[in-house]
């Protein structure tokens, strides 16, 4: 994990042509679920949350008032001097090489985290990945939405995307899944 700012512009070009053969799937009720697309989905909901783990222990008070606002601040002034939006921004970089059998073939992840606060004073933290082949082709996109009110875990969803449609978990439907959420360090 590096304290870098980061865009994923170029990766969100990428996928941008998913739009056309995309199906939008709600789940909220997972106990109905095939349990091969659940395990699935709680492995991605892991390895957003292991990127969590390892940004608070690199940077212990990454997320801390102080240090929130002033990554704020330079992603902000960053993204308007760079001319993107800040949906494409993160304070934080990780990149890992991974191996997975199969049809894919991923060779990496790429993690961005960014740390923000909303107008009414609610901790944002977004953490988003990407898989790719070696040659860059992306596969797979996951973030993580999670929103901290009066440091404790107030609201959180995971989006799933790949080429075939778009999986959207609300804070009900993750509970299912058993997140191991880090508030320790909040």
């Amino acid at each position: 994990m590096i304290a870098r700012i980061t865009n994923f512009a170029s990766k969100e070009n990428q996928i941008i042509d998913w739009e056309d053969s995309l199906f939008y799937i709600t789940s909220n009720d997972l106990e109905k679920t095939d349990e091969n697309y659940l395990n699935m989905n709680k492995e991605e909901l892991t390895r957003l949350l292991e990127q969590l783990n390892l940004l608070v222990q690199k940077y212990p008070d990454a997320l801390k008032e102080e240090n929130i606002l002033k990554k704020s601040k330079a992603l902000m002034k960053y993204a308007k001097e760079k001319g993107f939006t800040l949906s494409n921004c993160y304070s934080y970089f990780n990149e890992e090489k991974r191996k997975i059998d199969g049809s894919w073939d991923i060779k990496k992840s790429t993690y961005g985290i960014r740390t923000l606060y909303d107008r009414w004073d609610n901790k944002l933290v977004t953490i988003t990945g990407y898989d790719s082949t070696a040659s860059g082709v992306i596969y797979y996109k996951n973030q993580l939405n999670l929103k901290f009110r009066n440091r404790k875990l107030d609201n959180f969803k995971l989006v799933y995307r790949d080429v075939c449609g778009v999986s959207v978990f609300d804070k009900e439907a993750l509970t299912y899944l058993e997140p191991k959420i880090l508030t320790k360090h909040l």
